[in-house]
């Protein structure tokens, strides 16, 4: 049985609304950070670096899962006033708001004893729990008005938010020639954090203003929905965490510890241009497939099937043209990566680093499939040995470069990712759609050969 169509519709349009807003946003993004790597001290990029690392990595934890928790209660949150009041409000937000609390107290503190002493203003440690308050709840409710089919709006919001952003920065700079430093890049994510929360607050109180008033369905006992909510909660955090730990947000931190700020600078510039690449392709599957399994959650097992099918092939048909691309200009792009700040490592890193990014694609595809099935429980013991083999690599590689930790990491991602595929073919009989179209094919050598000729002659 296949997706009704005015839910492959909305998918559809969520896709394409998600893709152009993400383009459009880590284009612009690649630009701004290659601006302030020319512009800035090494060391003080590098610690940047660090500090916007910290704040992104803090609120992933302080999530607690909610944010994965949304796809499979979406339908009982949303069916009314009643039950948004009631269950979404007093069962998920208030513990959400309970547990962020206590991690905005132990991620400042730590911030504040690891950093004081490297640092000549207080402004970075006192925006160190304004920006994982607002972080947290932008990111909680980005995704909860794309799982509503919100998407569109969304992203313009985001757009206008980063405009401000980068006007903050650069204008001054550019009108004034003033000088770009740590405090005015503070200010500017303070901004740009507002305004999101700001407009998507409003967002949220106008699709509760369309919600019926009271529930039709009848549901389960409150003890029983509350023991659910908090196991999909528990189980999420811990598939997130696993995920998190191979991110620049957690990496930066300990590479920064371990080599200093000059070469964590390095680091994560190279891992900003990946993740920049990723994240294109990652907001356009991430949040529509979210959107798309929440809303099929009361269809039988072989319409989620044929939603597995859609949403890999959209996969396949955005990895496609990244992997020509990468395949037949990685000379040239080493060439022009090795000529930064005299910084031959680069684009080793970036390619290494951009390798586990692709991995993520898949384990994403996976991963949400079981989240929306409510049985991640199944994967857990996968989730617990990545994390395990993770911590083994990063602790015994005490001498090793970035670039051989980064391999042993992309290496052990490979092994745990077959195994999950094979797992999930043994439970669901699904499988992802790997073949992309001629059209893709063909498209995507044509695209490879245009920036080839491009840079060839640059």
């Amino acid at each position: 049985m296949q997706v009704p169509a005015d839910i492959a519709k909305k998918f559809n349009k969520i896709f394409y609304w998600n893709l152009i807003g993400s383009f459009a946003y880590e284009s612009v993004k690649i630009f701004h950070n290659l601006g302030l790597i020319l512009l800035l001290d090494s060391s003080l990029y590098g610690f940047i670096g660090y500090f916007l690392s910290f704040i992104y990595f803090s609120n992933r934890i302080a999530d607690l899962g909610s944010t994965p928790a949304i796809t499979p209660f979406f339908h009982i949150f949303t069916e009314s006033k009643d039950s948004f009041r009631k269950i979404f409000f007093k069962l998920h937000i208030i513990p959400f708001a309970t547990f962020l609390s206590i991690i905005i107290i132990a991620s400042t503190t730590i911030f504040s004893l690891n950093s004081a002493d490297k640092i000549g203003s207080l402004a970075p440690i006192a925006a160190v729990p304004v920006l994982i308050l607002l972080e947290t709840v932008r990111y909680f409710q980005r995704a909860f008005l794309n799982t509503a089919f919100q998407s569109k709006r969304v992203v313009m919001i985001e757009l206008i938010s980063f405009g401000f952003y980068l006007g903050t920065i650069w204008l001054p700079f550019l009108i004034n020639h003033t000088t770009i430093n740590l405090n005015s890049i503070i200010m500017a994510h303070l901004l740009d954090s507002f305004i999101s929360v700001s407009a998507f607050s409003f967002l949220f109180f106008k699709f509760y203003k369309t919600l019926p008033t009271t529930s039709i369905t009848k549901h389960q006992p409150i003890s029983t929905l509350v023991k659910r909510i908090w196991k999909t909660k528990f189980l999420n955090f811990t598939l997130k965490t696993s995920k998190d730990l191979f991110t620049s947000n957690f990496l930066t931190p300990i590479f920064a510890i371990r080599f200093g700020f000059h070469q964590v600078g390095i680091f994560y510039f190279a891992s900003t241009l990946a993740t920049s690449i990723q994240s294109i392709i990652k907001v356009g599957i991430n949040h529509p497939t979210s959107a798309l399994l929440a809303n099929i959650k009361q269809h039988p097992i072989t319409t989620k099937k044929h939603a597995f099918s859609l949403i890999s092939s959209k996969l396949t048909a955005l990895l496609t043209p990244l992997a020509f691309f990468i395949l037949l200009n990685y000379n040239l792009i080493a060439r022009y990566m090795t000529k930064l700040n005299n910084a031959s490592q680069l684009a080793s890193i970036f390619f290494c680093f951009q390798f586990i990014a692709i991995l993520e694609f898949f384990f994403l595809l996976y991963e949400q499939f079981y989240i929306a099935e409510e049985k991640t429980h199944k994967i857990l013991p996968f989730k617990l040995l990545e994390i395990a083999i993770f911590f083994a690599i990063i602790t015994l590689n005490t001498h090793s470069p970035i670039q051989a930790i980064l391999l042993q990491l992309a290496f052990s991602r490979i092994i745990c990712l077959v195994i999950l595929a094979m797992y999930a073919y043994h439970d669901w009989q699904i499988k992802p759609h790997l073949i992309p179209s001629q059209r893709v094919l063909i498209g995507s050598t044509a695209l490879a050969l245009f920036f080839f000729l491009i840079l060839s002659f640059i």
